[in-house]
């Protein structure tokens, strides 16, 4: 299994078949139904063996026989523990949101989750129920 990151760093669980190794790949946009043509893009990749992932500074931390935290090895294990959200949900920043939601959802008592402003739309009607109840309005 392979784990790439935004870093142009790709790590594995185990050795690569090879130690360098360059290739294309080429990516066509989807068909958005307009009968435009689809644009074609060609990208570059080349991998190239670089270093191991060095675990064992991150055992001596945990153990608290090291002071200070080794930082690429917490690097490599956020991008292996970000691979499986990141494949089934949608990133933004540190957080994954559900492609299900921008689908117009009922969440109760006449709240709705409502595409992208889901946090908005719940707020407001809350505010709204608030003002309703103290005859604000």
């Amino acid at each position: 299994m392979m784990f790439p990151s935004l870093l142009k760093s790709l790590y594995t669980a185990g050795p690569l078949p090879f130690s360098n190794k360059d290739f294309s790949i080429t990516l066509i946009d989807e068909d958005d139904g307009t009968g435009a043509a689809r644009r074609e893009r060609v990208f570059k990749v080349a991998i190239k063996f670089a270093a191991r992932a060095d675990l064992h500074h991150l055992r001596m931390f945990l153990q608290g026989k090291q002071v200070d935290a080794p930082q690429e090895a917490l690097q490599v294990l956020d991008i292996v523990l970000h691979e499986l959200p990141t494949s089934r949900y949608a990133p933004v920043g540190r957080s994954f949101y559900s492609p299900n939601l921008r689908r117009r959802q009922s969440l109760g008592e006449g709240k709705r989750l409502d595409g992208e402003a889901h946090d908005v739309t719940s707020w407001l009607l809350s505010l709204w129920d608030a003002c309703r109840e103290r005859g604000y309005t």
